[in-house]
């Protein structure tokens, strides 16, 4: 597969610096959390959710050996265009996150096999399968996405009409987002607290590290998971310290210099 020999360099995740997609010389931005936040957390990450779909995870659900063999010839691209083309919002937050990952992008069109991109200097890409595998998984590294996180027959459950099949399972989803925004409206009015993890972590930031709100802002998420586990890991240390200096015995000190 094109993407068991594609590494990326810690250094250039750690640094924020852009990431070419090989082969194609896009260079893929890695957005800093005040951008994420024109979109909202909650939409940005149920827009990365749409690229975890795969071949793969719709095969996992076809029991039909002939509509197998017939999903088995398309690529991970082609069956995400046919789920984009019968439910508007998967092209929207694909479109959105590829306007967070490419700078100036100004159009963005998704063909049956590739999808096209024109940037505001006036250069052209065209992204096939191979470089659309590629830019998930450059995705799933800045945005520290484990992809196989979703069970693979969460989303899908094909069995005799393919197309149907995957309409009927996507028009469900839809209801069911839609219930989800009505109850987080109730609790909204009922004064409920919404969650959200990358607020929080701002927020420990800031105060852990002395941190200006502004500069954590400024931080890319793959930055700021990697300091929040160093942070946990000296706190940690410093916790197990205290603990030996009062007396305590049996005390194995974590090594928080060790590779995250």
């Amino acid at each position: 597969m094109i993407t068991d020999n594609f590494k990326i360099d810690e250094l250039q995740l750690m640094s924020g610096a852009p990431i070419t997609v090989p082969g194609l010389e896009l260079k893929i931005h890695q957005p800093k959390l005040f951008e994420i936040a024109s979109i909202g957390e909650t939409s940005f990450y149920n827009y990365l959710s749409f690229f975890k779909i795969s071949k793969e995870i719709v095969l996992s659900t076809v029991e039909n050996e002939q509509h197998k063999m017939e999903l088995s010839f398309k690529t991970d691209y082609e069956i995400l265009k046919i789920l984009m083309d019968d439910q508007p919002d998967i092209q929207d937050g694909i479109r959105e996150i590829f306007k967070l990952l490419i700078k100036d992008a100004e159009i963005i069109k998704f063909n049956e096999s590739f999808i096209f991109i024109r940037v505001g200097e006036g250069q052209q890409y065209v992204i096939n399968d191979d470089s659309f595998s590629l830019i998930k998984e450059i995705i799933y590294k800045i945005f520290n996405i484990n992809p196989k996180e979703t069970s693979k027959k969460e989303e899908f459950n094909p069995s005799n009409d393919i197309a149907a099949q995957i309409v009927e399972k996507l028009k469900q989803r839809k209801e069911a987002l839609e219930k989800e925004k009505a109850s987080s409206k109730k609790d909204s009015s009922q004064g409920k607290k919404d969650q959200s993890v990358l607020a929080d972590f701002v927020s420990i930031l800031a105060v852990g590290l002395s941190m200006s709100v502004r500069d954590v802002l400024n931080l890319t998420i793959y930055q700021i998971f990697n300091l929040m586990t160093r942070f946990g890991m000296y706190n940690q240390y410093q916790l197990q310290v205290q603990a030996m200096l009062q007396g305590a015995e049996n005390v194995e000190l974590v090594d928080w210099f060790q590779k995250i």
